[in-house]
């Protein structure tokens, strides 16, 4: 009779116990997020067979963290077999009750961005880049910009760096890179039509190549220096250097690309040759047998000299023996 009592007394005790049951999960088919974090709860409806002992872990199972969210536009794809992996990977192992979808399709909520915002933003980059005060900067977009879909937050836009070179056609591309609350989301491309109305040197007769053009050749006239083939050249016919590559019609702009500047050394020309000897540094004569620029490699004879040595030119009129 003891022993049965006994009996009796432990399996009570043991109904008594919590149930130890496991987590249960019904997955979404689709869901959209706001934050650039997915977490468990965006993607699963989480329950526990006993809710008042499993709170504190629901809660925290709720908190793990998925990974990125996708850019607005773009979508996500979560497999059970994946969020389980991700579970079990956050330490979270309670075992698992799986209802609802095979897999889940994740989106951002976005909203569609002002384009014109964008093309303002390439329109003030490039007049900042090419405008000098004198001339005047025509641009706009070359193309209909397409819809930009942006997550909630403060938009920035920055226009990455051009050379004014680099701007200086009729038509360029501005690239443009967008951040949403200080996260980088995308880069634009912006292509735009530019106009660049400023006063430039032009032929006033045909003039022909190996001419050294001077004032009375030319003509000021304001054109737009951006269509031109070549950089064009400052307004002021004094500061001309150099002679035609080619020949160039009666009014036609001047630009760098007609000029072929005079060298800093000419085949023949008597040059001065420096070369090192320990702390001094000697000066000789040599005859030049190649033209040359400053920065350019060229072969003289030293006087006196029946074999030839590579110098480089470092200035007009002088060349270096190189490696000394």
């Amino acid at each position: 009779m003891m022993r049965w009592f006994a009996f009796f007394f432990f399996a009570l005790g043991l109904s008594a116990m919590p149930a130890m049951a496991g987590v249960v999960m019904s997955l979404k088919t689709d869901a959209v997020v706001n934050a650039a974090r997915v977490k468990l709860s965006d993607l699963v409806d989480i329950d526990a067979e006993s809710h008042q002992q499993d709170e504190p872990l629901i809660k925290t199972m709720a908190a793990v963290d998925m990974g990125n969210a996708p850019l607005p536009g773009y979508s996500l794809r979560f497999s059970r077999k994946e969020i389980e992996r991700i579970i079990r990977a956050s330490g979270q192992v309670k075992a698992i009750e799986w209802r609802g979808a095979e897999a889940v399709k994740v989106e951002r909520l976005a909203k569609v961005f002002d384009s014109t915002q964008l093309a303002i933003a390439a329109e003030s980059y490039l007049k900042q880049v090419l405008g000098n005060g004198q001339n005047q900067v025509v641009v706009e977009t070359a193309e209909r910009l397409p819809e930009l879909l942006l997550a909630d937050g403060k938009v920035d836009i920055k226009a990455r760096n051009l050379s004014r070179a680099e701007a200086m056609h009729a038509r360029v591309t501005v690239w443009l890179d967008v951040t949403v609350a200080g996260m980088f989301s995308r880069s634009v491309r912006v292509p735009m039509k530019v106009k660049v109305m400023e006063q430039t040197l032009v032929a006033k007769r045909d003039l022909l190549k190996g001419v050294t053009p001077a004032c009375e050749d030319l003509l000021v006239l304001e054109m737009d220096i951006a269509s031109l083939d070549g950089a064009a050249l400052p307004a002021d016919c004094s500061k001309l250097k150099g002679s035609l590559k080619r020949n160039i019609p009666s009014g036609t702009a001047l630009t760098q690309n007609y000029l072929q500047l005079s060298n800093a050394i000419s085949h023949g020309d008597t040059v001065n040759l420096l070369f090192s000897s320990g702390a001094l540094l000697l000066e000789s004569k040599a005859l030049a047998l190649a033209n040359g620029e400053v920065g350019q490699r060229i072969q003289v004879r030293p006087a006196a000299a029946t074999e030839t040595i590579a110098a480089i030119v470092v200035a007009p009129g002088v060349a270096k023996v190189i490696g000394n």
